[in-house]
């Protein structure tokens, strides 16, 4: 039992010498990825909007992203294919810099409606965010034929 409180007496005088002395004392932390905005709408004319990825914590993030849906606001995200959705670059790494992904949008082909349950999920060493993806597409007013002759 001595030496057991002789060893803790002497790392208690160890501890308090290391912070007496100035001398600083580093902690590691791990990559941590952030990304803003948390969630993105295009409206119902923007066709580009900018992701900016960011690592809150220590060392190189390296990160994926890829495109997800879900059926509802309640279901898990399942990575597919969303047509109208484009990703600028879908990998990198960051240290203390800020990583963008440029997210393009094409309404062509789309019928007229809001579009929900899509995303972007990035993931890496640094945990995983999925940021939700809305798109919003307006009637267009066809008229049948062009011109009308009146008699």
């Amino acid at each position: 039992m001595a030496e057991w409180k002789s060893r803790v007496g002497q790392l208690a005088l160890l501890l308090a010498a290391t912070i007496f002395s100035g001398c600083p004392v580093s902690v590691v932390t791990a990559p941590q990825l952030n990304a803003s905005p948390a969630a993105t709408d295009f409206g119902t004319t923007q066709t580009t909007r900018d992701l900016a990825l960011e690592n809150t914590g220590g060392g190189t993030l390296e990160w994926t992203a890829q495109e997800v849906t879900r059926a509802d606001v309640d279901s898990p995200w399942v990575a597919a294919d969303i047509p109208w959705l484009t990703l600028s670059i879908n990998a990198g790494s960051i240290t203390t810099d800020l990583d963008h992904i440029t997210l393009t949008a094409s309404r062509s082909g789309l019928s007229s409606g809001l579009y929900t349950n899509t995303g972007v999920q990035i993931s890496g060493n640094g945990g995983t965010v999925t940021v939700p993806v809305s798109l919003t597409v307006e009637a267009q007013l066809q008229v049948t034929p062009k011109t009308l002759a009146l008699s």
